[in-house]
């Protein structure tokens, strides 16, 4: 409010304009943020997220290091403090995972799953980058995921029949066997490792992101998921280890 403007009571145009800071990642020696900043396109209702890259040592303002045309997140910088993994978004499309070179430049997309991935994290070694990425169960592999979700597009019975006690969370069915597995790409050979291919647990409904962690020596993951078996009354949450 200006002064000597009149006081008015706040519409959700103004709370939109309002721009949210993300979760941060940090570079090893503590001299660098990255920091996803998200606003608002309300001619185009869409939510879209910039990383800006912030220099703690010199105190110069932050510097925009993705689009605004594209919706990146989830950053994470490498042990060496030469890049930033995260996931990319376009619209329309799934969250990828693609890396970039912390002082600035082209990102890399480094993968093409149909459901989309999240929660990248480096290996110690700076050589693997984990995720986790989703795929049907009945189809574990990008693949062979990608071939059943046309396939079921194309079908027009949409109806969706269960015994199961927990069947939907919010606006999503629980129904249709997506799940989350965790895999591990070699960034020198650019192939990916499905860690729990057989897996038809649920990861965290709400926000995945944190459920998995790997250990200092980069030999065992850790992570949180549901081990309940149909009809899921009721949802039993453990730790694994792989």
């Amino acid at each position: 409010m200006t002064k000597g403007s009149t006081p008015r009571p706040i519409t959700i145009q103004d709370l939109w304009k309002v721009r949210r800071v993300g979760s941060p990642a940090v570079n090893a020696d503590g001299s660098v943020i990255v920091i996803p900043v998200s606003g608002t396109d309300l001619e185009a209702n869409k939510l879209r997220s910039r990383l800006y890259r912030v220099d703690l040592n010199n105190g110069s303002p932050p510097i925009p290091l993705t689009s605004e045309d594209v919706s990146s997140t989830e950053p994470a910088v490498s042990p060496d403090g030469t890049q930033v993994a995260f996931v990319r978004k376009e619209d329309p499309g799934k969250g990828q995972l693609a890396v970039l070179p912390l002082d600035g430049g082209e990102a890399e997309i480094l993968t093409d799953f149909p459901l989309g991935i999240a929660d990248p994290k480096w290996f110690p070694d700076g050589k693997r980058i984990a995720f986790l990425g989703w795929v049907l169960a009945d189809s574990p592999t990008p693949e062979a995921t990608r071939e059943q979700v046309e396939a079921l597009e194309k079908n027009p019975v949409k109806a969706h029949v269960t015994e199961d006690r927990l069947y939907r969370f919010w606006d999503t069915w629980l129904t249709d066997g997506k799940t989350a597995h965790i895999f591990v790409l070699d960034l020198k050979t650019k192939e990916f490792t499905d860690l729990i291919p057989d897996s038809r647990r649920w990861f965290d409904f709400n926000d995945p992101h944190g459920a998995f962690d790997i250990s200092p020596d980069g030999k065992e993951i850790v992570f949180s998921a549901d081990r309940s078996k149909p009809p899921h009354s009721p949802t039993n949450w453990d730790i694994f280890v792989v």
